[in-house]
């Protein structure tokens, strides 16, 4: 029998999750060493949307693929991700906004993607009550949903625990040795532990610029805070049905949740904080903000509310591929808000590239980790 190769993923959100899976699958002997818990940061806190629509193929081509794979898991293991298939709709009421929307349409339809332009009427009817006399563009993807991260990254962590992989919760990376001659051998982890690997997937999210810094590596990777908030019950107006609907120039974005709605927003004053502390002076702004596109909710009650830590990149775009240093080492880091939706299927590709050196399904050399060599090495996040 071919002896496996042994490889260290480094996180246990959704990517590392992700990457364990197919790896293992692959043929190569995983091991998941995780600073805390299975899902228990910026995967939990997420809002868990599946959205298709963006401004670069790579970023509609992972949404594509994580659905197929999804759907590919559920069938072959007989798990229930509880995927919710209620659409997605991007609204534009400003000219740049549009703009930005019209310019993405025809690689979208160039790529198989099922997205529709939307009338005043059509939007009224998915979503009863909202103002539509101002936008200007509205796209509709019926294909995109949501689910709830963490209950799918356990699911994940778990499917790929019973395959083979070897998970190692409460345990922290504080290097990633090598040979000595550039190739990696290991990973050292706080309590003095050494665990030997060929191959090392950084999927450390939030702790992408610390890794990044073992390896002199610049991965400029910090946090952008993002609020969520949970309403009372609604009157007339059935949550299940409603679509996600996100007016990003307006920091907003909602869904049904339970008998009432999931509302989210963000103020650029707070990037950059790592805290979870909740600004609830923000449901202010949120209040306002709805009482322009959805007067039918803006009066609900805030039954709760809870803030997310995104991982992000100066171009808002991840970091995925082979370190520029040390060989062995792969990044699939700075997901921001992408990363739940974009989890499985970018597993999926650092497999292909860790075990043929060239990219598989989707091509994703424009999110090289090479591309900040310049960059500022981030935010420190233990």
């Amino acid at each position: 029998m071919t002896q496996r190769i042994p490889v260290i993923v480094i996180g246990g959100g959704i990517v590392g999750a992700s990457c364990a899976l197919h790896l293992n699958r692959s043929g190569y002997e995983v091991t998941v060493v995780e600073a805390g818990t299975v899902g228990h940061r910026a995967t939990r806190l997420a809002a868990g949307a599946f959205r298709s629509q963006f401004a670069h193929p790579e970023e509609t081509l992972l949404t594509m693929r994580s659905h197929e794979i999804r759907d590919e898991i559920q069938a072959r293991s007989g798990v229930d991700f509880g995927f919710r298939r209620v659409g997605f709709v991007l609204l534009a009421s400003d000219e740049a906004a549009a703009a930005e929307l019209n310019a993405r349409r025809g690689f979208q339809s160039d790529l198989g993607l099922d997205i529709r332009d939307l009338d005043g009427a059509e939007l009224r009817a998915l979503v009863p009550g909202i103002a539509t006399d101002d936008l200007l563009a509205t796209r509709f993807t019926p294909a995109d949903g949501y689910a709830r991260p963490q209950h799918v990254t356990r699911l994940l962590m778990q499917l790929a625990v019973d395959e083979g992989v070897v998970l190692r919760e409460e345990a922290s990376v504080v290097d990633i040795e090598s040979d000595g001659i550039g190739q990696a051998s290991g990973v050292a982890l706080a309590d003095g532990e050494r665990l030997g690997a060929e191959i090392v997937v950084n999927a450390s999210g939030l702790g992408a610029a610390t890794v990044g810094r073992m390896l002199g590596t610049a991965l400029p990777v910090g946090p952008r805070r993002q609020h969520q908030f949970f309403t009372g019950e609604s009157a007339g107006i059935e949550p299940s049905k409603v679509p996600n609907v996100m007016e990003r120039s307006r920091r907003l974005y909602l869904r049904g949740e339970g008998g009432g709605f999931l509302l989210s927003t963000s103020s650029a004053d707070e990037d950059h904080r790592t805290d979870t502390d909740v600004t609830w002076p923000l449901t202010d702004s949120l209040r306002a903000t709805l009482g322009h596109r959805w007067p039918a909710v803006a009066d609900l009650p805030i039954t709760d509310g809870w803030v997310g830590c995104y991982p992000i990149t100066p171009d808002d775009r991840a970091i995925v591929g082979a370190d520029p240093h040390m060989a062995g080492v792969f990044h699939a880091v700075g997901l921001g808000g992408h990363g739940f939706m974009h989890g499985l299927s970018t597993g999926e590709a650092v497999t292909a590239v860790v075990s043929t050196g060239s990219w598989g399904t989707i091509d994703l050399s424009p999110l090289r980790p090479d591309r900040f060599t310049s960059a500022p090495s981030g935010t420190d996040v233990a």
